[in-house]
């Protein structure tokens, strides 16, 4: 089981869980070397996935902490959801 744990608020991050151990996480501030950054953490999932050696095709679930998604919204918003939209 891979979960990719998506953080999109202040301080955006990105995180890989593989079989309930976490396997490497990052901030967004590391890659863009902008202190804080929020919104969508696109290049830390790449780095975490490539630390991992994980292919985005092998992600189970994809767990989202957010300010920015209505909640009501969340079912139709990730069932169309992929780790290459960014």
């Amino acid at each position: 089981m891979i979960i990719l744990g998506i953080n999109d608020i202040h301080d955006a991050s990105a995180c890989i869980i593989k079989d309930g151990k976490l396997v490497v996480a990052m901030s967004e501030e590391r890659p863009q070397r902008i202190k804080s950054v929020g919104g969508f953490p696109g290049n830390a999932i790449e780095a975490c996935l490539s630390t991992a050696g994980i292919k985005k095709e092998s992600i189970d679930h994809i767990a989202v902490a957010s300010e920015n998604v209505v909640p009501t919204n969340m079912y139709n918003l990730l069932a169309s959801t992929t780790v290459s939209d960014r």
